[in-house]
C-alpha cells in the first residue's frame, strides 16, 4: 500500500464539511484503516463526521472487509458555512446513499449504546479527545473491554493540555506502544492495545509517524484553508459583481422615491390633523358624559350610605377587609424581628437605616423581608391549610421527617449497608442551656446510626455548662468531651473538638442549632453517590426562639463567583477529615470568617468537582438576641475576617492584584475586582441594527459620550434600514475612525447578524449590544473587562434595568417557562433579591445578549451564534456551548445598564412568530433538555413558574428520592 506521505499528498474527501479542524487526520485515519483492514472500526464523538466518512470512503475504495459504526452528536454539521454556500447533503442522507451496506450512524451518547457492541469486537477505536478530562476517561474506561486483541486506539487532541486526549495520551502512551503526529498544537496518536496485533503492521505503523510526516500534515491543513479561502473570495466577488452594476440605478430610484416620500408626509400630516381634530371633539363629549355620570354614581353612594343596612355592616366592613393582610404583614414583620435579634436590635438597626436611606430605605428592607419570610406561593389549591403558613405547608408536602418518611429512609439506608462514619464537631461557650441540650438531642435522634459528637467547651464561666455536658456524656459514649482551660475563641475551640474526632467526615454544628432527623442520612447517602467528595454542604432554614423553621435558603451547585461574595456553603457542611487535617484545620484569626476560610482552603485542595451540594434542608440556624445568625452588618470584626479570608485565598491561587471589599449599600454581600489586562486590550462592541435611529442614538452616543475606556470600537451591523433618518446618521458615523458600519440588507436573523459583526471585528474582545441599551456609569466596560479576561471565564452578563426602575436581566435561569428566563425579573431596584442573589456577582448557566462580554477566541472556538436560531435562545445557546467548553458564564451585577428591551421588534406570541418560536424552542430541548431540566445555578426547590425565586410546588426533588448535585469538573480554579 501507499506510503503514509504519499497517502497524505493524495487522499481527496469526497465529503468534507464545516467545521474544517481535522481535515489532515481524515488522512492518515484512512491510511490507518487501509493498514490495519479492521473487522470492526469505531468513533466515539462524532461531529461533523468528516474523519467518519473518509474511512468509509476507504473502505469502499478498497473493497475492504470492514463494518464501519460512529456514536455522536453531529452537532457541529455546517456550522461554520456561509449562507451563501451549498449544503452538502446531511449525513444520514450521505451514509444511506453511500456506505449503507456497511455503515451505521448512531445519533446517541456513547454510554447510552455501550451494550450494542460486543465485547472484544473493536479493531480500530477513535476517540475525540478535544473534549473535558471527565468525559474522555469515563469513555476509554467503558469501552476498553470492547477492545479486541488486535485493537489500535486512535486520539485525536492529544496536544491539547486542558483537553481529555492530552490526559488520556499521557496516562496509556508511558505503557503501551505509541506513535504520534503533533501538528498546529492538536496532535493525533496511536496506541497498540491489542496483544496479538500483526508484526508487520505494528512496525508499519511506528516506522510511518515521522516528524515529516507531520510537517507534511501541517501543509496539508494549511493547503486546505487556502483552498477554502480562496473558493470564498471568488463566492464574494461573483457577489459583488451584480451590486456593483447596480449602485447607479439604486441611487437614482432613492432619489425618485425620497421625493414621493416627502409628498406622502405632506398628505399624512393633514390627515392625521384632521384626525386629531375630530378625536378632540369626542374627548370632549365623553368627558361630559363621565361627569355627569359620575354625579349620578355619587347621588346612589350617598342613597345607600344612609340607608338602614349599610349602617348595620359598617363594623364588619371596617375589620374584614383588611384583616387578612394585616395579619399576613404581621407575621412577617415577627419573623423580621426574630431575624434581628429581637425588639431592641431591630429597633435601633431601623433608626439606623431611617438615617442613612430615609422612609424608602424602610420600606425596601420590609420589601426584601416579606419576600424572603413570607415569600410568592405557586401552591396549587389546597396544599395550604387554613392559616398555615406556606412554608410549612411546602415541608409537609416536599420534606417530611414524620415516623412514616424516617422509617422508609432507615431501610433504605439498611438495604445500602452504609458504613461511612461522622464526627460531629461542636465547640460550646455558655450558649442557654435549654438550646445546647436541644442541640446535641437533634443529633441523637438522627435516623443515621453512625456517628459521633465530639464537644469542645472553650472554658465556659457558667459551671452549669460543665455540668450538663458531663451529665450527656455519662449517659451516651457517642459523646466525646474536651474542656479547653483558656478561652481560645471559635477557631482553637473547634480544632480541639477535631483532635478527638475519628470520623470519615467532620460535620460543623454550632452549640445552640439544631438538625433535622435525616441530616446525616442524606449525608451519608451523597457519601455513597460520591465516594471521592471533600466537601459536602446541603441547603438551610433558621428556627426561632421557640423552634418555628422560616427563611429557608435553597441553594445551587457550587458556585464560585457566588461564593466570594457570600458563603453560601455555611450549614450545613460536612468535611473528609483527612483533608482537614492535611490542611490544618481552622486558622486563628479568622474568626466571624473561619467556616468560609476553611471552606476556601479545602477547595484549593480538592478542586470543584469534589463538592457536592445535597439540595434538602438540612440545617436549622437558631435566630435569638446574640446569637450567630443575625445580620453580620452589625459585626465589624466578622467583616474584617471575610476581607482577609478572601484576600488570603486570591493571593494563594496567584491573584495578589485582585481587590475584594463590601458590595455598598448591599448589606452582607462582598465583591471582588480583578486586575485588567496590561496593556489595554481592543473591544469591538457589536450593535445589530435596523432603523429605530431614537434607540442606536441614544445606544451609541451614549455609549461614545459615558465610557472612559479608551481601547474601543463599534461595529453596527445595519439589517437593511430604510428610514432616510436613520441612514443619515449611520452616514455621519461612518466619518468616525472608531465605528465601522457592516451593511447586512438579509432577512432577519439575530444570529447571523452577530456573526457578520464579529467577522469584521478588530478587538480581542467582544461586547454583543442591543441597539436599545442606554448606558448609564462610565466605567462599565472594566467592570465586565475584569472578569472577561478571566482565562476560565466565558460570558460576562451584566445587570439591565427597565426604564422605570424595575430589573430587566439579573442573569438566565434554564427550565423557568419551559426554557429559559431572567432570574428576579420585574424586582424593584433597592431589592437585592433572593438571599442577595439579585445583587453578587455569581455563575449563571447563561446571560443575555443584550449586553454581554466575551473574548473572541471564545467565540470562535464555539463557532459563533447558531444561524439555526434566527430569533430566540441564540444567546441561551451561545452561553450553553461556552459552558460546554469549560468555561464559566458570569453575571457581574455591578456593570449597569438600562434596557428599553422589545422597542425594536414584534411579539413573539402571535403568527408566524410563535410558529418559529415553538421550532427554536424544540431545538433547545433536543440539544440541551437536561441541562434545562436541572440548571446548575438554580434549586431544584425553586419555581420554574415564575422568575421570583419562589418555592416550587412542587418540588423537583422527589419526596424519598436520593438526589445530590455535583457541578462536572470543567476547568479548575487557578
Amino acid at each position: 500500500m501507499d506510503s503514509l506521505i504519499s497517502h497524505l499528498l493524495s487522499f481527496r474527501p469526497q465529503r468534507l464539511v464545516a467545521p474544517f479542524d481535522r481535515e489532515a487526520d481524515m488522512a492518515v485515519v484512512a491510511w490507518l484503516v487501509a493498514l490495519h483492514r479492521p473487522a470492526l472500526f469505531v468513533e466515539l464523538g462524532t461531529q461533523s463526521g468528516n474523519v467518519y466518512f473518509a474511512a468509509c470512503q476507504t473502505v469502499q475504495a478498497q473493497q475492504l472487509p470492514t463494518r464501519c459504526q460512529a456514536i455522536g452528536t453531529w452537532q457541529a454539521e455546517i456550522l461554520a458555512l456561509p449562507t451563501t454556500s451549498p449544503r452538502p447533503q446531511g449525513p444520514e442522507a450521505w451514509n444511506a446513499s453511500h456506505y449503507a451496506a456497511f455503515s451505521t450512524l448512531v445519533q446517541q451518547g456513547p454510554l447510552e449504546v455501550l451494550a450494542q457492541v460486543g465485547d472484544g469486537a473493536i479493531d480500530l477505536l477513535l476517540l475525540d479527545g478535544r473534549r473535558s478530562v471527565e468525559t474522555v476517561l469515563a469513555e476509554y474506561e467503558s469501552w476498553q473491554q470492547k477492545l479486541s486483541s488486535r485493537s489500535l486506539l486512535v486520539v485525536h487532541g492529544i496536544g491539547e493540555q486542558a483537553e481529555g486526549g492530552c490526559q488520556l495520551w499521557q496516562r496509556l502512551s508511558a505503557v503501551l506502544p505509541h506513535a504520534s503526529l503533533m501538528h498546529e498544537g492538536q496532535g493525533i496518536g496511536v496506541l497498540v492495545t491489542g496483544e496479538q496485533l500483526e508484526d508487520d503492521t505494528r512496525q508499519a505503523l511506528l516506522a510511518a509517524f515521522t516528524d515529516e510526516a507531520a510537517a507534511v500534515m501541517a501543509l496539508v491543513a494549511e493547503a486546505g484553508r487556502l483552498r477554502r479561502d480562496n473558493a470564498a473570495m471568488r463566492a464574494e466577488l461573483q457577489q459583488l459583481r451584480p451590486r456593483l452594476h447596480d449602485s447607479e440605478s439604486a441611487r437614482q430610484q432613492a432619489e425618485r422615491q425620497l421625493v414621493r416620500q416627502e409628498q406622502d408626509v405632506d398628505a399624512r400630516w393633514q390627515a392625521r390633523h384632521d384626525e386629531l381634530d375630530a378625536a378632540l371633539a369626542e374627548v370632549r363629549a365623553a368627558h361630559q358624559a363621565s361627569d355627569q355620570h359620575a354625579a349620578n354614581l355619587a347621588a346612589l353612594a350617598q342613597a345607600m350610605q344612609d340607608s338602614l343596612c349599610w349602617r348595620i355592616t359598617a363594623p364588619i366592613r371596617w375589620v374584614g377587609t383588611p384583616v387578612n393582610k394585616a395579619r399576613q404583614k404581621a407575621a412577617v414583620v415577627r419573623r423580621a424581628v426574630a431575624l434581628r435579634g429581637g425588639v431592641g436590635n431591630s429597633a435601633s438597626q431601623a433608626l439606623a437605616i431611617l438615617r442613612r436611606e430615609g422612609v424608602q430605605g424602610i420600606q425596601r428592607r420590609l420589601g426584601n423581608a416579606e419576600r424572603l419570610l413570607g415569600g410568592a406561593t405557586a401552591a396549587a389549591p389546597g396544599l395550604i391549610d387554613p392559616g398555615e403558613d406556606p412554608y410549612h405547608a411546602w415541608l409537609r408536602h416536599y420534606d417530611p421527617t414524620d415516623a412514616q418518611a424516617m422509617n422508609a429512609l432507615k431501610a433504605q439506608i439498611d438495604k445500602l449497608g452504609l458504613k461511612t462514619t461522622f464526627s460531629v464537631v461542636m465547640p460550646v461557650y455558655n450558649p442557654p442551656l435549654d438550646y445546647l441540650r436541644q442541640a446535641i438531642e437533634s443529633v441523637q435522634a438522627q435516623v443515621y446510626p453512625h456517628w459521633e459528637i465530639c464537644i469542645a467547651d472553650d472554658a465556659s464561666p457558667k459551671q452549669e455548662v460543665r455540668d450538663l455536658l458531663t451529665g450527656l456524656a455519662a449517659a451516651d459514649p457517642r459523646i466525646k468531651l474536651v474542656f479547653r482551660e483558656k478561652n481560645g475563641h471559635i477557631s482553637a475551640a473547634t480544632n480541639s473538638a477535631m483532635q478527638i474526632a475519628s470520623g470519615d467526615f467532620i460535620a460543623l454544628m454550632d452549640n445552640d442549632d439544631l438538625l433535622p432527623p435525616h441530616a446525616l442520612a442524606y449525608m451519608a447517602l451523597a457519601v455513597h453517590e460520591h465516594p471521592d467528595a471533600g466537601l459536602i454542604y446541603s441547603d438551610e432554614d433558621k428556627v426561632t426562639e421557640d423552634n418555628v423553621r422560616m427563611a429557608p435558603y435553597f441553594k445551587c451547585q457550587f458556585n464560585y463567583e457566588l461564593f466570594l461574595s457570600q458563603n453560601m456553603i455555611s450549614h450545613f457542611g460536612v468535611y473528609r477529615r483527612s483533608v482537614l487535617e492535611e490542611i490544618g484545620g481552622f486558622r486563628v484569626g479568622y474568626e466571624g470568617a473561619q467556616d468560609w476560610d476553611l471552606a476556601l482552603r479545602v477547595i484549593e485542595k480538592v478542586g470543584v468537582d469534589k463538592i457536592v451540594h445535597v439540595p434538602r434542608v438540612l440545617y436549622h440556624w437558631r435566630v435569638f438576641p446574640g446569637s450567630t445568625a443575625l445580620a453580620l452588618e452589625e459585626k465589624d470584626y466578622a467583616l474584617k475576617a471575610q476581607l482577609k479570608s478572601i484576600s488570603s485565598h486570591l493571593e494563594r491561587i496567584g491573584k495578589p492584584a485582585t481587590e475584594v471589599f463590601p458590595a455598598q449599600g448591599i448589606p452582607g454581600l462582598l465583591r471582588i475586582r480583578h486586575a485588567l489586562p496590561s496593556p489595554a486590550p481592543r473591544v469591538s462592541i457589536i450593535i445589530p441594527t435596523r432603523d429605530r435611529v431614537e434607540l442606536l442614538s441614544m445606544c451609541v452616543d451614549s455609549i461614545l459620550q459615558k465610557t472612559a475606556y479608551g481601547n474601543v470600537e463599534i461595529v453596527i451591523v445595519d439589517n437593511g434600514s430604510t428610514d432616510p433618518r436613520a441612514l443619515d446618521y449611520l452616514a455621519r458615523l461612518r466619518g468616525r475612525d472608531d465605528v465601522r458600519i457592516v451593511e447586512a440588507d438579509i432577512p432577519f436573523n439575530y444570529s447571523r447578524l452577530n456573526n457578520l459583526g464579529v467577522a469584521q471585528a478588530s478587538g480581542d474582545y467582544l461586547v454583543l449590544m442591543n441597539n436599545d441599551i442606554e448606558i448609564t456609569q462610565s466605567d462599565w466596560l472594566e467592570e465586565m473587562l475584569a472578569f472577561a479576561a478571566q482565562p476560565d471565564i466565558g460570558c460576562v452578563g451584566a445587570q439591565l434595568w427597565y426604564p422605570d426602575g424595575t430589573l430587566q436581566h439579573g442573569g438566565v435561569v434554564l427550565g423557568i417557562g419551559g426554557i429559559a428566563s431572567h432570574a428576579h425579573k420585574g424586582i424593584p431596584r433597592g431589592n437585592f433579591g433572593y438571599f442577595g442573589r439579585a445583587s453578587a456577582h455569581q455563575m449563571f448557566s447563561a446571560v443575555t445578549a443584550a449586553c454581554l462580554m466575551v473574548r473572541k477566541a471564545v467565540y470562535d472556538e464555539v463557532g459563533g451564534f447558531d444561524e439555526t436560531l434566527q430569533v430566540a435562545y441564540n444567546d441561551v445557546d451561545f452561553c450553553l456551548k461556552v459552558r460546554a467548553r469549560g468555561y464559566r458564564n458570569l453575571y457581574n451585577p455591578f456593570a449597569q445598564f438600562v434596557h428599553h428591551e422589545s422597542a425594536s421588534r414584534g411579539s413573539d406570541l402571535e403568527g408566524k412568530n410563535r410558529d418559529r418560536l415553538a421550532a427554536e424552542a424544540a431545538i433547545m430541548k433536543e440539544r440541551w433538555g437536561a441541562l434545562i431540566a436541572d440548571d446548575p445555578a438554580y434549586s431544584p426547590n425553586l419555581t420554574l413558574a415564575g422568575d421570583d425565586f419562589s418555592m416550587a410546588w412542587p418540588s423537583r426533588v422527589v419526596k424519598g428520592e436520593i438526589r445530590v448535585r455535583t457541578i462536572p469538573a470543567d476547568r479548575p480554579l487557578p
